[in-house]
């Protein structure tokens, strides 16, 4: 069984040797590696096919500047792979892990995804561990609502989950989208997918300190494609998981409110904000009362908060920095 990693690369060539050294570091070793050159200018390109010259599983492609969509589709076009993993080439794999996930997808063929934990490497060397709800077991198999509850009710990347090809035919990341993209793509994915494995087991490294990173960076219109991919979610799943979609809507609201400090011409990002949270009062009930939402009492008054005094979040900010 063969996993295909697709590994869009543009002008990271300070990370980029990291970021492949940790794949063939890696307790596994059943793969392709798929380099998609998104027209660096920093020589990344010219690492990447030092690596194809010297390993016969890489792929290497070289193409004009399209952005990281683009180049994650063309990238899942070029895999031949049973499985699809993508990873960013700033971003790096835990020695141990991949072994055991790849070993359970097999023994699973009913799961045609696996959600792992990722560790958040912060600024000064910190990590924050972001660990799957497995309720306490290594590996959870979960179906029906629960695919939806513990795997789009979290961390809308890519880069924490393993997908079965098959299950990505006609699923593609939308170019237009700066910002949200991986979060509109696992969606797209979820809404086909009917079993999925969780794992306690942590293996994405994902460095949000990085210059040019998205999440990390000040307040920008990407932070705009961000609420309206959000908002979209919760109206496609309305009438199926609407807390779910409201769940995503006040993540999105809070992430682009703490960046308010960062940023210039506030009213146009609180005019969206208050469209993503455009709800009715029996939404916000139920939204209040759902116990299998990943979220304490305590978040959830604070997305009451966000959705009454999104003002009192830049301000308390604002003191803060």
């Amino acid at each position: 069984m063969q996993l295909s990693i697709i590994i869009p690369v543009y002008n990271t060539k300070a990370y980029l040797r990291r970021c492949i050294e940790s794949i063939l570091d890696a307790d596994y070793s059943d793969y392709e590696i798929v380099l998609v050159d998104d027209g660096s200018t920093d020589g990344s390109g010219a690492v990447c096919d030092e690596y194809a010259d010297e390993y016969a599983f890489f792929k290497v492609f070289h193409l004009e500047n399209g952005g990281v969509s683009k180049a994650r589709n063309f990238g899942l076009t070029h895999a031949s792979g049973e499985y699809v993993y993508f990873m960013d080439s700033d971003d790096y794999l835990e020695k141990k892990g991949l072994s055991f996930i790849m070993s359970e997808l097999r023994s699973h063929p009913e799961a045609q995804m696996a959600c792992f934990g990722f560790t958040r490497i912060l600024r000064g060397g910190k990590t924050k561990m972001s660990v799957m709800p497995t309720d306490g077991e290594e590996v959870l198999v979960c179906g029906g609502d629960d695919v939806f509850y513990r795997i789009m009710n979290g961390p809308g990347y890519v880069t924490n989950k393993i997908f079965m090809k098959s299950l990505l035919d006609n699923v593609e990341f939308d170019p237009r989208l700066r910002y949200g993209e991986d979060t509109m793509f696992v969606f797209r994915a979820l809404e086909r997918c009917k079993n999925a494995l969780i794992l306690k087991t942590m293996l994405y490294c994902y460095d949000c300190e990085r210059e040019g990173n998205v999440t990390t960076a000040a307040l920008d219109e990407r932070s705009l494609d961000y609420l309206r991919v959000n908002r979209i979610i919760f109206e496609k799943l309305r009438h199926t998981y609407p807390t779910i979609g409201m769940s995503r809507c006040f993540v999105a609201a809070k992430t682009v409110l703490g960046k308010m400090t960062k940023g210039k011409n506030r009213d146009i990002y609180y005019r969206q904000i208050k469209k993503t949270l455009r709800f009715h009062p029996g939404e916000i009930l139920a939204y209040l009362k759902d116990g299998k939402l990943r979220e304490t009492k305590k978040q959830k008054i604070e997305s009451l908060g966000v959705l009454l005094f999104p003002g009192c979040i830049v301000m308390v900010k604002g003191r803060k920095n």
